[in-house]
Order: C-alpha cells, then structure tokens, then sequence
C-alpha cells in the first residue's frame, strides 16, 4: 500500500510538472507569435517606405531628365555648352 500511495504521489508530481510545462511553453508561443505579429508589421512598413522612396526618387530622375531635355530650362543651355565643349576636346 505505501508503494502504491508512493508511485501515485510521484505520478502527481508529474503530472503537475507537465501542466506547469505546458503552460510555460504555451505563454511563451504566445510571446513568439505577438513578437513575429510585430516583426511582420514593422517588415510591411518597411516595405511602404521604401516603396515611396523607389517612387520618390524615379519621380525625380524623371523629373531631372525633363529638365535636362528642356530648351526653356535657362541652366540646361550653359550646361549642355560646356558639356558639348569637353566632349569636343
């Protein structure tokens, strides 16, 4: 009877060892899967950002360009002389 009452309060402690076990892993899956939720997020806004940058800077590539090819632009002229000198040379 005292093996039997012994293996049954080892067998307890087992089992509350498991539960504790249990809980810890699943409060930190829960920790892993908030943090994961806030690294996606931070990676998505990220990716706005640079999208709006790779936007920005193709605007004003093009922007640039614009001005390079305009007659009316009054620096153009001056720049394409000098330019067209050096190349000369």
């Amino acid at each position: 009877n005292s093996d039997l009452a012994d293996s049954q309060k080892t067998n307890d402690d087992l089992q509350n060892e498991i539960s504790t076990l249990k809980e810890n892993m699943s409060a930190d899956i829960a920790l892993k899967e908030s943090k994961i939720e806030e690294l996606n997020s931070n990676l998505a806004d990220s990716q706005k950002t640079n999208d709006n940058l790779k936007n920005e800077v193709n605007a004003l590539k093009e922007h640039i360009c614009n001005m390079e090819n305009s007659h009316s632009w009054k620096i153009t002229k001056p720049l394409r002389a000098v330019k067209q000198w050096f190349l000369k040379r």
